[in-house]
């Protein structure tokens, strides 16, 4: 389940908005990683998972210059937790929209920068602990859909690769059939040479002998 969850500013990893279950020791270690995750993002790929080594997992994306960070139990199904995120995402840019309205002159990266103030969205932290309530034990649909997601992916991925090796087969097919083919044309002449030296051997005694009587006579005739 998603036992805490940052919004931050990328830049400088200035927290915008938070929650979490609790301040247990293991949860406030959690915290502090957050925080240091969120100070190192800017560097880091757009999207990522990492592990922590406290059996959690923390899952973010980077938007707009904000990061949506979440940590998880490692045994959490990493779709949800990656599916939360896209919900926190969607919601956060209607409450974005909210303060600083939808029109195409609005540059949220911008505003974004301008905030001076920590915690700027704290109130926004009710939607995602009403978000929360739908990821902490994921019902038995949601649990199903992911395996269903999973056969899918397994499945496209084996008939990627029968693909691939049918692609591999008659790409060597068809080198065999090329090389069989020039082959084939090589032992068509060869044989037709052995086949004339052969012939030749066989009657070339009495092809010289007619070819001397014929120029005997015509020695002899003219």
């Amino acid at each position: 389940m998603p036992k805490l969850t940052f919004i931050g500013r990328v830049s400088d990893g200035m927290i915008l908005c938070e929650t979490y279950e609790d301040l247990q020791k293991e949860n406030y270690e959690l915290k502090n990683l957050a925080k240091n995750i969120l100070k190192k993002v800017s560097k880091a790929a757009d999207s990522s998972i990492v592990d922590t080594g406290l059996a959690h997992t923390f899952y973010y994306k980077v938007l707009d210059g904000i990061c949506y960070l979440t940590c998880t139990e490692s045994k959490y199904p990493r779709k949800l937790a990656m599916a939360f995120i896209e919900e926190l995402i969607s919601e956060f840019q209607q409450e974005m929209k909210k303060n600083w309205g939808s029109g195409e002159s609005v540059d949220i990266r911008s505003k974004i920068e301008t905030i001076e103030r920590p915690y700027f969205f704290i109130k926004f932290d009710r939607i995602i602990k009403k978000k929360r309530q739908a990821y902490l034990s994921p019902s038995q649909d949601m649990l199903e859909a992911q395996k269903e997601l999973e056969e899918v992916k397994n499945m496209m991925r084996v008939n990627i690769n029968n693909l691939l090796e049918r692609e591999r087969t008659l790409s060597e097919i068809g080198d065999m059939a090329g090389k069989l083919k020039t082959d084939s044309g090589r032992f068509a002449n060869k044989a037709k040479k052995l086949n004339y030296a052969m012939w030749l051997r066989k009657n070339g005694l009495i092809i010289a002998v007619v070819l001397l009587v014929l120029f005997a006579f015509w020695m002899l005739v003219f």
